[in-house]
C-alpha cells in the first residue's frame, strides 16, 4: 500500500497526505498537529469554500517589513512643496488612504478570482503566455 500512494505522490507532482478527522456536533474540527507544524498555522486560519471543498491553509497578514510605499508618498509631497507639519500631517493622511485602498484592491482580487470559472492551466497561459494583439 505504501508503495502505491508513493507512486501517486510521484505522478501527482506533489507531496499529499489525506487523514479522517472527526466533526463535532458544533460542525468543528481538530487539525492534525503534523498538519499544522508544516504548514505553520497559529491561533487563525483562513478557511476557503471552494468547488465544494474546504480549504483551510495559513493566514498570512501583513507585518512590519511589508511595502506601504512610504517612500513614494513622502517624495510626493515634498514634490508638491509640503514640509513641517503641513508634511506629516499629509503623509499620515495619505498612509491611511493607502492601506484603505489596498484593502478594497485585495477584496476586488478575491472577488474577481472566486467568479473565475476558467481552468486553472487556461488562467496560467492567459496570464504568462505571450500574445501577440
Amino acid at each position: 500500500m505504501a508503495i502505491a500512494l508513493e507512486k501517486m505522490k510521484g505522478l501527482r507532482g506533489m507531496s499529499e497526505e489525506s487523514r479522517v478527522i472527526n466533526v463535532s456536533s458544533k460542525n468543528q474540527i481538530t487539525i492534525p498537529q503534523k498538519f499544522a507544524e508544516t504548514l505553520g498555522l497559529s491561533k487563525q486560519v483562513e478557511c476557503i469554500l471552494k468547488d465544494n471543498e474546504i480549504v483551510i491553509r495559513r493566514l498570512v497578514k501583513p507585518n512590519d517589513s511589508f511595502d506601504d510605499y512610504s517612500d513614494l508618498i513622502l517624495k510626493d509631497l515634498v514634490d508638491k512643496g509640503l514640509q513641517g507639519d503641513e508634511l506629516v500631517k499629509a503623509f499620515a493622511e495619505a498612509k491611511g488612504k493607502m492601506k484603505t485602498a489596498a484593502q478594497r484592491i485585495r477584496q476586488d482580487a478575491l472577488a474577481a478570482v472566486m467568479k473565475d470559472t476558467r481552468d486553472p492551466d487556461q488562467v496560467f497561459s492567459d496570464i504568462f503566455n505571450d500574445r501577440e494583439d
